[in-house]
């Protein structure tokens, strides 16, 4: 496998949001491009990707090869990167050598693999309940004004009334925030009240990095996706799973 990113640190960027999930992570290259998928915070959060041929400025992987990586490792290196230099990766069956070109000057890489066994995991299809768009602005207040405060789950509940309204509330050892989002809810069919736990939060909020606009959606009694686009050769699927509650019928308005 040989690839050359058009991004590196958009690429940074990526590989740092792996690390959210887990520390080793294989990538299955192929001929169609590179794919992910690997679980967190025991098995309670999913990541998948595709990263297409057309992501790279250049890719070739002529047959099936899995890449076994300490992501941490990799986003250390990947971090000395600026964002004009050239990065180039070659994968074969035992190293992945990274190239790191700064003007005439190079620097490279090797990273040892590691074997990585991934059972397969089926995502079905799903009927929303509730569907709307998250934009970076409001991943940054809640991450600044609840997140930060509070250090706590978050409980959410979708209100129709005469604005779409998503209730927001955390608590933490001595203080409780409550924030009413204004969004426009693309589907809204009976949600259910739902929480996510901390660490889950921790990463949805760092997504605005991305600087995209997010999708929440889910399906009562179902994990919650967060979705994007990278760009137009890269979507990221999240999964996690909702916090179950001793008492599923507080009244989150008192």
């Amino acid at each position: 496998m040989n690839a050359t990113i058009k991004d590196t640190k958009e690429f940074y960027s990526f590989i740092s949001l792996l690390q959210c999930f887990e520390d080793n992570v294989r990538f299955d290259c192929g001929p169609e491009g590179i794919k992910i998928m690997c679980l967190a915070n025991a098995n309670t959060c999913i990541i998948k990707c595709m990263l297409t041929n057309n992501f790279f400025e250049d890719y070739v992987c002529e047959k099936p090869l899995l890449l076994g990586l300490n992501v941490k490792v990799l986003g250390t290196i990947l971090k000395k990167a600026k964002k004009e230099d050239s990065l180039s990766l070659k994968g074969t069956e035992e190293i992945l050598t990274l190239s790191l070109m700064d003007g005439s000057n190079m620097t490279s890489y090797d990273l040892k693999l590691i074997d990585i066994e991934i059972d397969a995991l089926e995502i079905p299809e799903v009927d929303y309940n509730f569907s709307c768009m998250l934009t970076p602005s409001v991943l940054k207040i809640w991450q600044s004004m609840v997140l930060d405060i509070t250090k706590g789950d978050f409980a959410f509940q979708a209100v129709q009334d005469e604005n779409d309204t998503l209730i927001i509330e955390s608590e933490g050892d001595m203080q409780k925030v409550k924030r009413l989002e204004k969004l426009n809810f693309n589907i809204c069919k009976e949600p259910m009240k739902f929480s996510l736990a901390q660490k889950s939060m921790v990463i949805i909020t760092g997504l605005h990095q991305f600087n995209k606009e997010l999708c929440m959606c889910f399906q009562n009694n179902m994990p919650i996706e967060v979705s994007f686009d990278l760009n137009d050769e890269c979507s990221i699927e999240c999964w996690f799973a909702p916090q179950i509650s001793d008492d599923d019928d507080v009244d989150m308005d008192a």
